[in-house]
């Protein structure tokens, strides 16, 4: 058969399969899609990546790239619906950045497997690889990885007190490849079939059982007792210009502080940026009052409005008559996210600003040389934030606790796992998350946004108080285990108005992954390297 006709058949077999192609592209997208909200159906992560798995090993690499380009922009444009809410121009750009690691990570496998290096080894080093970078490149986006769809699965989870979260990824991403290779190459090798199967076995039963253990081991005792306050405010109330609207979320606070307040609360929280003056000018008095003897009325109803807020925060440690943990913007020369600990009488006892902002929601990067990009972020956020500089832990003077220390990530610092480990590394006993996450109204966000943070609980060993303005706030153990949330009576945690008070299941124990970070992702990508050397040093089976 000459080359025209060879390329003739070729071409005729390619249009033969693309029906089947599509077919497991759309599969692949469709059961990734299903592992997370709002589906959260976990158990379809395990066979998530077969389909496109299958894909990659009959595929030229031409076709494995665009096939794999497909899924992914399918199943992110999916699951980041959720960013249209805030910018539709940045909602597609980011589903396809996301979707560009499936390509990439296509070309590694397909290599690997053509020099016969199995898809049980290739693919969890793979997908580990390309969410260890995804989750540090460009400030990182660590969202929708493998290993988050198994949040529910406590006995599995808590190997990420040595691994992070990559250790879950390992393991589900190792079984989809297991599949796979069954799939595509059978059960003609026996002797494969059972090293394979076996190493895949052994991994699971380690894995499983590290967890139990560590369950039955890890002991808790009542801690302070917190109260989160979700008043559920619109985003069109927040970032109201008329400031007797915007008075109205401070007294939304106030009332529910009011009714949620108990004698032996240690500690009340509002969530992020729920104090809608800046904290630092409300403490400055001869400020306020030049302000007030403006002849601009702007002036003066700004003035105005300062005197009125802090009247409505002074009710507030009224009501609450302990310590409160308030979300404010800060403004100095610069403007700061910041998080405020009050003493009862109002006094400022310590304040952290937020260290690792968002890129296009709390400031635009290269707007020097790209103009254009300052459309990406919607205006009603106002100008770039600046960020903190560092991980500034706050004390519990109350009680029994007076000697308990915490710290505070704002925001989508909590599914940052290099920012969190740090306050713990440096003394946290336990740890708050402080968000709004009305930007995404009643979509699934809010409830991943939940699921990611409950891996830093058990990532670190510390309990967590998670207070979200729409939802969802939380109480979160050690372990993982959601142990408490805001709900309403019909069970709806998402945009709902509501409090919470418990007591933090307190810990000793302690975790590695604190220590040690992301060794467990860094020796997966050295080993990733070292294996495709030794494969490229192979010649290609015939």
């Amino acid at each position: 058969m000459n080359r025209a006709a060879k390329a003739e058949e070729r071409e005729k077999g390619g249009r033969s399969r693309l029906p089947m192609n599509a077919l497991l592209a759309a599969a692949s997208a469709a059961l990734f899609w299903l592992s997370f909200p709002p589906v959260d159906a976990g158990w379809a992560a395990w066979v998530a990546l077969v389909p496109w798995l299958v894909l990659v090993r009959r595929c030229s690499p031409k076709k494995a790239v665009l096939w794999s380009a497909a899924a992914g922009a399918v199943a992110f444009v999916a699951l980041l619906h959720w960013i249209r809410f805030v910018t539709f121009l940045g909602w597609i750009p980011l589903a396809l950045y996301c979707a560009a690691y499936w390509p990439a990570a296509a070309l590694l496998m397909g290599f690997l497997r053509r020099r016969n290096i199995a898809f049980t080894w290739a693919v969890p080093l793979v997908v580990v690889v390309m969410e260890f970078i995804r989750g540090r490149l460009m400030t990182g986006f660590p969202f929708f990885f493998l290993g988050h769809s198994q949040h529910a699965v406590l006995p599995l989870i808590q190997v990420a007190d040595l691994t992070g979260v990559f250790g879950v990824t390992f393991l589900v991403a190792m079984v989809n490849g297991f599949i796979a290779e069954r799939i595509e190459g059978g059960f003609k090798s026996r002797r494969t079939t059972l090293i394979e199967g076996g190493a895949t076995a052994l991994v699971l039963a380690a894995i499983l059982g590290y967890g139990i253990l560590r369950l039955e081991t890890i002991k808790t005792a009542p801690g302070p007792k917190v109260c989160l306050v979700q008043a559920n405010i619109p985003i069109s109330l927040k970032h109201t210009l008329k400031l007797n609207e915007t008075l109205q979320t401070l007294r939304d606070h106030v009332e529910l502080t009011r009714e949620a307040a108990k004698p032996d609360t240690n500690i009340v929280i509002w969530a992020e940026t729920m104090m809608p003056a800046p904290m630092n000018h409300l403490g400055d008095e001869d400020w306020i009052a030049s302000l007030l003897t403006r002849k601009e009325e702007n002036y003066r109803q700004y003035g105005s409005f300062l005197v009125e807020s802090e009247k409505l925060l002074r009710e507030a440690l009224d009501a609450a008559k302990t310590h409160m943990l308030i979300g404010a913007e800060t403004r100095e020369r610069k403007r700061y996210n910041s998080a405020y600990l009050l003493a009862p009488d109002g006094g400022i006892i310590g304040r952290y600003d937020k260290m690792h902002l968002v890129v296009f929601g709390e400031y635009t990067p290269l707007t020097n040389v790209f103009p254009f990009v300052k459309r990406l972020r919607p205006a009603e956020m106002g100008g770039d934030l600046a960020p903190g500089r560092f991980a500034a832990l706050l004390r519990l003077p109350s009680g029994a606790d007076a000697s308990t220390k915490f710290g505070v990530t704002i925001c989508y610092e909590d599914a940052e796992p290099r920012v969190f480990r740090r306050f713990v590394r440096y003394g946290a006993r336990f740890m708050v998350n402080i968000t709004n996450d009305g930007w995404f109204k009643d979509s699934s966000e809010l409830d991943h946004h939940l699921h990611v943070c409950a891996f830093r609980a058990v990532e670190n060993r510390v309990p967590i108080a998670r207070c979200a303005n729409t939802g969802i706030s939380a109480l979160i153990e050690p372990t993982g285990r959601i142990a408490e949330h805001i709900a309403d009576s019909a069970g709806n945690r998402r945009a709902v108005k509501g409090t919470l008070t418990g007591r933090l299941a307190m810990t000793d124990a302690r975790a590695a992954y604190t220590r040690i970070g992301d060794v467990f992702a860094w020796l997966s990508l050295f080993a990733l390297t070292a294996v495709n050397l030794y494969a490229g040093f192979r010649k290609t089976p015939s």
